[in-house]
């Protein structure tokens, strides 16, 4: 009996050996089929995977216009950029900068990028919807300086950036923070993480293991529905009961509105990684030489006469404009000249109403015509003292 268990050893450490052989063959082709069908991990039609930012906009959708096929509205390498005499301009924001409810050529980016051409300049957009400060840094990083700008423009909308910054508020404001990177605070400073580290470093290598986790997060968030209005009230859904789950009461972004004294602690640590972000987007740019320009968007609906009737129901704490002041003031302390779009159209007794729309809350034709129009009158004073 003994002279023949090395013999079954050796039989069973084979079929072992060729079971694990087969795993890998089979991983192997369906990461090579995953890649030559070009099914993307990232849910939604209109986004497109990035194994660095999270997402980007899908280049092919037909409603815009003027992207490359990155996804960002970022002008190739331009031969003749020694012989412009303008500036170049760097846009980076969220879907405020993207401007899907408008052709480019009508949003604030589209008019800048018109205005800067005709002075012999340049503007690129680094932007997408639903990103934050984190992913922004991340492409100014790996792109945006590449491209060699004279200033950067930094969009924010602090009402939901705050929650998509921080990690300890995943899925309280947004349906796709699976995807999105993030930044903690470390010994070092700011160091980058993802919500699940190892999911976010396999997704980033793998393109099969991106669609298994996709599916994971399909069962999570459940059915979408089959109408827009279905998704809003599953993804609504979906992120009032991640708050729950952290002790708020409601989705995470509603908690950028209140002060200090009355935030919880996921949400205190969000504001901190904030403002650190805005700390490290200055500080790449100052080390270069390169003018920073904040431009801050408040939300519509902190506006009167909306206002009332909005924070009915909601934490009674909020103040309708703490994300936008705490903002400007975390840029102020940074010698950052800031574009405040509420205190613009307060001191120029404009009606907020006209400069939002109703549908998705973004800025209206008129609101993007504003706004480029004050973020051009910064640049005159950022581009005069170079």
């Amino acid at each position: 009996m003994s002279a023949g268990t090395p013999g079954r050893r050796a039989g069973t450490g084979g079929r072992l050996l060729l079971l694990g052989c087969s795993i890998l063959l089979a991983l192997a082709a369906g990461e090579i089929a995953a890649r030559r069908l070009g099914v993307d991990p990232h849910p939604a039609l209109h986004y497109r995977f990035h194994p660095r930012y999270g997402w980007t906009i899908d280049p092919a959708l037909p409603d815009l216009d003027n992207l490359q096929p990155s996804g960002f509205r970022t002008p190739p390498p331009d031969p003749a950029a020694g012989s412009r005499t303008g500036p170049r301009v760097l846009l980076l924001g969220d879907s405020f900068t993207v401007a899907v409810e408008l052709p480019w050529r009508r949003s604030f980016a589209g008019i800048m990028a018109a205005d800067l051409d005709g002075r012999g300049g340049a503007l690129a957009s680094l932007a997408a919807g639903g990103w934050g400060t984190a992913q922004e840094y991340l492409a100014l990083l790996a792109e945006g300086l590449a491209w060699k700008p004279d200033v950067v423009v930094l969009q924010v909308f602090p009402f939901n950036d705050v929650c998509n910054n921080g990690v300890a508020m995943a899925w309280t404001c947004s349906w796709q923070d699976h995807l999105r990177p993030y930044f903690v605070a470390g010994a070092g400073g700011l160091e980058p993480t993802w919500l699940h580290p190892l999911r976010g470093r396999a997704r980033a290598a793998s393109r099969l293991f991106g669609l298994l986790d996709r599916l994971a997060w399909a069962r999570r968030l459940g059915p979408l529905g089959d109408t827009r209005a279905d998704f809003v009230r599953r993804t609504r859904e979906f992120t009032r009961r991640n708050g729950r789950r952290i002790g708020l009461e409601h989705e995470g972004q509603l908690y950028s509105l209140l002060p200090a004294a009355s935030q919880p602690p996921a949400v205190r640590q969000a504001w901190e990684i904030t403002e650190a972000l805005f700390g490290a987007v200055h500080a790449e740019l100052a080390g270069r030489g390169i003018p920073l320009i904040a431009v801050v968007i408040p939300f519509s609906k902190t506006f009167a006469p909306e206002w009332p009737a909005y924070r009915r129901h909601r934490p009674p704490a909020m103040e309708p404009d703490h994300a936008t002041r705490r903002s400007e003031a975390a840029f102020a302390r940074l010698g950052v000249p800031v574009v405040s779009v509420r205190r613009r159209i307060e001191a120029s007794g404009l009606v907020a109403s006209e400069l939002f729309n109703r549908r998705n809350r973004h800025l209206s034709a008129a609101g993007h015509r504003w706004t480029a129009r004050w973020i051009l009158d910064e640049l005159e004073g950022a581009t005069a003292a170079r």
